[in-house]
Parts: structure tokens; C-alpha cells; sequence
């Protein structure tokens, strides 16, 4: 066995162990996009990613016969099509709305939330008014103009030298 194949099975071992963590404590081994959690050990498993991976290699073919019979074990696992879960609560969804509008990041909202960013950004898909990409836009613009007012600054002195020493 190599390196790299003992490592891949590692990894395997330590996301599977936290897909029935997570089924443990949420019900379901179906962990939404983005989800992580915390074994016992410190060791941290990204769940959502790792369902997302697995569901994806077995639709493709890519999946062993061992590893979809591990993962098929688990209470709840399904190969099936996820549907979309409940809508929530409106006044919580109002809330994220509220938090989304006065620029709150995706990632605090679900953090207070306890939910993945993907569930907040289809609650509140609206960015805040200034979207992180024209804000970073805007202090490019700022940084431009900035350096264009120290040229011209520059190039107004040395002509006022030049004059001088004449």
C-alpha cells in the first residue's frame, strides 16, 4: 500500500466517522454543502463536502463496491435525488434577510444560525448593496487615483524645481 493510497484511506475513514457523527446529532448523514464537524478526537470532517464527493462518484461510476456498501450502512444514506429541505421559520428568514441587507457575511449568519452558507444564500440571496466585488472595484479605484494624485503632485514639484534653479 502507498503513501498517497494510505492517506486517501485515512481521510475516507475519518469523513465517513464524521458522517455518523454528524447523523448522530442532526437525524440525517446528509449534511447540507459546506458543513463540518468536530469529532471526538479534534480532528475536523467536512461533511457536506464529503457527501457532495461521494454521491458524486457513485453517479459517475467511480465509486468501489466497498465503499458504497460502507456508506449505504449508514441509517439514512441515500443514493437517491435530495429534495430541497423546509422553508424555516419566516421570522428567522427575516432576520437573515435584515443581517444580509446591513452587509453581515454569509458565513456569521449561518454561524448564529447554526446552518450551512449555501442555506443562508438561498434565504437572503440578495448580497448586501455593495457587492465584496464592487467594493474591492472601488478601492482599486481609490488606490488608482490615489497614486495619480501623487504623480501629478511629483511632476508639479519637479517643474516648480526645475524653475527655480533657472
Amino acid at each position: 500500500m502507498t503513501t498517497e493510497s494510505h492517506h486517501y484511506d485515512a481521510r475516507w475513514a475519518t469523513n465517513v466517522e464524521g458522517i455518523k457523527a454528524w447523523a448522530d446529532k442532526n437525524g440525517s448523514p446528509m449534511a447540507p454543502a459546506g458543513s463540518t464537524i468536530r469529532l471526538r478526537d479534534g480532528r475536523t470532517a467536512n461533511v457536506g463536502t464529503f457527501v457532495a464527493y461521494a454521491r458524486s462518484r457513485y453517479r459517475k461510476g467511480l465509486l468501489d463496491e466497498r465503499r458504497i456498501r460502507e456508506l449505504s450502512r449508514i441509517p439514512g444514506w441515500t443514493w437517491d435525488r435530495l429534495l430541497p429541505g423546509p422553508k424555516g421559520k419566516e421570522s428567522r428568514n427575516e432576520e437573515i434577510r435584515r443581517m444580509r441587507a446591513q452587509g453581515v457575511t454569509l458565513a456569521e449568519i449561518a454561524d448564529k444560525f447554526e446552518m450551512s452558507r449555501q442555506r443562508v444564500h438561498q434565504i437572503a440571496p440578495d448580497a448586501p448593496e455593495e457587492s465584496r466585488h464592487e467594493a474591492h472595484l472601488e478601492k482599486r479605484r481609490k488606490q488608482r487615483a490615489k497614486l495619480n494624485v501623487e504623480k501629478v503632485r511629483a511632476a508639479m514639484s519637479a517643474a516648480k524645481n526645475r524653475k527655480v534653479s533657472r
